[in-house]
């Protein structure tokens, strides 16, 4: 591994080593085995081999200088009493940004390595963990999160520098999973506003998801058995040529509640490889292919609706990466996606609507990505890319509908009886960006940049510009603001046509303004206290389709309650606040958010269905006789729905759309994991847990029926008590 990859495994391990990418060049190479424990003396031997030596400056907290030393920056410590400056590149801006690091226990964000293994969630998928995370709105049936208000398709989901479109098990069923399996990821960076502009064509929150490289890996081979799925990982290589490769496919049927009751027979599985090579002059190459895909046939309880579902997704791409020399590194990316979705559904639904739909997509995406990072030493850096994607989309939709004239009048757009749709569509992207980061005072640390973006498609040519700029100041080590403001653009991508509603042609671009303050303290006793206030303003916004009562039906689009909401302006304000500490017992942490999400419409201001006003994470862990036992409840105010009535024109609003609300959602998790060591280096591995440990009824939806002449009303409710069991045997 590099010299700067083993220092930072260092710190990860509790050490504070600071480094410049100057002495420290990616060309300096060692060997080691991630699994021995990094003390400072191994440290200073190991630099020691390259004419380097490290000096204590404060306490814990140590600097790489050249073998005869460099007094300056000591002399400029003592002097001024403060901690050595951190290297730039070391410094992370951004704002709204959560670590979710499989090898570090002390980032900027308030997770660690054990908050991603230890939390509970749902079929144990640790991505899961990001919707327990502020400003996140979470049904806890999907794993895609609503972020500070914003849609489920606002999030940009980067997994290894590319971009994954779709990346969710059962998706047309609300996404119940991930794709992406825990055991192989290295680090997830959450941020839910004010990103760096190398993020771009969403306008809410970037989830960028890093796996561990073979070589981390090192030799593994590892089987495991769970409720939800069976999967093998195996790692190895030699010298500076290293490969690893996860299979997961899923095990048994799906709980019964995850989407209605009588969920009928799902199948899923994806498929992860790597394969890289390392040269001497510090570049590296890296293979990937991602494969992954679903097989479902699913029916309600009552068999008034069916769905069957098989998708394909697949992804292919190079990584390379090379220092120039000392102050320039090249980073290129030349990937391939194809995605393909087939999918049919039939409503039968007596005196209310029969329907059916034959949805069938095909999308192809060919991208080169380059960037360019300059290290000016003292004076800054400079970071500039681009992104060129070509595109190409395939839509063939068919829908029979017929609806009971009692709820003719219940949606607010033409609904036609019979709806026959054909488009090949094909586009370019191309997105610039550049961006500098330097200190132009001594605690204060600033990042500008711009990012623009052209979409050129056949029936029409769009382009957005995007200025951000990050400031943090840090009173001392203990404390910091961060500061943000940026413009954020989303095109509807060329993937996002919504045919199943009847649109035809492709919407314009939204954009919104993001402005975040945020401040973070930390005692010495190790609590950590982070308070962030943020304003979302959409300036301008594309119609979106949703259902004004029930969002867990399998087939959305020919509901009789499916309606359009067309804003004209959207806020989302709130505050966050975030609290976690530990002791030689146990880890404990709590988020509370107050927030608002609403949608101007005719001068009126109305919540967003998933608009939740108060909303709170909390949770202790702790270990107990070998076991690491983890506790945590989720809650947030009842999200709104819209009350019908039966009149004498048939079924209508009673009042306004979202006037209401649900009870509040309340969710108890428990999680336990236990390890075995035996000999030849095998282990086993048990993770099991519980979500909805009180098995309460959260109600997400509402079903209506007529009956006799009367409207009757029937809850819809989340995920009920379920659990999770996972084995893993290491050999």
């Amino acid at each position: 591994m590099t010299l700067a990859r083993y220092l930072q495994n260092a710190n990860s391990a509790g050490m504070r080593i600071i480094f410049s990418s100057s002495l420290v060049s990616p060309s300096l190479r060692v060997t080691s085995s991630g699994g021995n424990v990094i003390t400072i003396e191994q440290v200073k031997r190991v630099l020691g081999t390259f004419d380097l030596r490290l000096d204590q400056v404060a306490n814990n907290s140590f600097v790489v200088k050249r073998g005869e030393g460099d007094s300056a920056v000591q002399a400029i410590v003592e002097e001024l009493y403060i901690e050595p400056p951190i290297p730039l590149e070391e410094i992370i801006v951004t704002s709204s940004i959560y670590k979710l690091m499989m090898s570090s226990t002390q980032n900027i964000a308030n997770l660690s390595h054990e908050d991603l293994t230890r939390r509970p969630a749902l079929a144990n998928d640790a991505l899961r963990t990001v919707n327990t995370l502020p400003g996140a709105a979470s049904s806890g049936v999907s794993v895609k999160p609503r972020v500070r208000g914003g849609n489920a398709d606002e999030m940009l989901i980067s997994f290894n520098g590319v971009r994954l479109y779709e990346p969710f098990h059962l998706q047309e069923f609300s996404g119940l999973f991930s794709t992406i399996d825990s055991r192989v990821v290295e680090s997830l960076e959450f941020m839910s506003g004010g990103f760096p502009v190398e993020y771009g064509e969403r306008l809410s929150a970037v989830m960028q998801i890093n796996t561990k490289t073979p070589e981390e890996l090192g030799s593994v081979r590892e089987l495991g058995l769970g409720l939800y799925n069976l999967s093998y990982l195996q790692a190895g290589g030699a010298k500076d040529q290293h490969y690893m490769i996860d299979v997961r496919k899923s095990s048994v049927e799906l709980l019964a509640a995850v989407a209605e009751t009588d969920i009928g027979s799902p199948s899923f599985g994806d498929i992860f490889g790597r394969y890289d090579w390392l040269f001497d002059d510090g570049s590296s190459v890296s293979i990937n292919l991602f494969v992954y895909g679903d097989d479902a046939d699913i029916n309600n309880s009552s068999g008034s609706e069916i769905a069957r579902s098989n998708t394909s997704n697949t992804y292919a791409w190079v990584d390379y990466s090379r220092p120039i020399n000392e102050w320039l590194v090249v980073r290129s990316i030349v990937s391939v996606a194809a995605i393909n979705t087939d999918r049919q559904g039939k409503v039968v639904k007596p005196d209310q609507v029969t329907g059916a739909l034959t949805d069938d997509k095909e999308f192809r995406f060919y991208n080169l990505q380059q960037e360019y990072s300059f290290d000016f030493a003292k004076k800054g850096l400079f970071d500039m890319g681009f992104e060129y994607r070509y595109m190409n989309a395939e839509y063939e939709f068919h829908s029979e509908l017929a609806i009971d004239p009692v709820f003719a009048e219940l949606s607010n757009f033409e609904r036609p009886a019979l709806l026959d749709f054909s488009l090949e569509e094909s586009g370019h992207h191309l997105g610039l960006y550049a961006k500098y980061k330097w200190r132009p005072l001594a605690k204060l640390y600033a990042e500008v940049g711009v990012r623009m973006d052209w979409q050129d498609y056949i029936d029409g040519t769009t382009n957005q510009v995007s200025p951000r700029v990050n400031l943090l100041y840090h009173f001392n080590s203990a404390t910091e603001i961060r500061l943000a403001w940026g413009k954020f653009a989303q095109s509807e991508g060329i993937h996002e046509l919504k045919v199943s509603d009847g649109l035809t042609a492709f919407q314009l671009p939204q954009e919104s303004i993001h402005s975040v303050f945020s401040l973070m303290h930390v005692f010495n006793s190790g609590l950590r206290v982070r308070l962030e206030a943020y304003r979302k303003k959409g300036v301008d916004n594309r119609d979106y389709y949703e259902n004004l009562t029930n969002s867990l039906t399998l087939i959305p689009e020919l509901q009789v309650d499916r309606y359009v909401v067309r804003p004209e302006n959207f806020t989302g304000k709130g505050v966050e606040l975030t609290v976690d500490g530990y002791t030689r017992r146990f880890d404990w942490w709590l988020n509370y958010t107050f927030s608002s999400a609403k949608d101007e419409i005719g001068g009126v201001n109305i919540s967003r269905s998933w608009d939740q006003e108060n909303s709170a994470n909390a949770g202790i862990s702790a270990g107990w006789s070998g076991w690491q036992n983890t506790f945590s409840v989720s809650y947030h105010s009842g999200w709104p729905t819209t009350p019908l009535l039966l009149g004498d024109d048939g079924v209508v609003l009673s009042g306004r759309r979202n006037s209401v609300r649900f009870s509040n959602y309340l969710s108890l998790d428990f999680k336990t994991i236990k390890s075995w060591q035996f000999s030849k280096g095998r282990s086993l591995r048990l993770e099991a847990g519980l979500t909805n440990l009180l098995n309460r009824d959260n109600q997400l939806g509402i079903e209506y029926s007529l009956e006799n002449g009367r409207l009757i009303p029937e809850e819809k409710h989340s995920i009920p008590l379920a659990p999770f069991l996972d084995v893993y045997w290491k050999f």
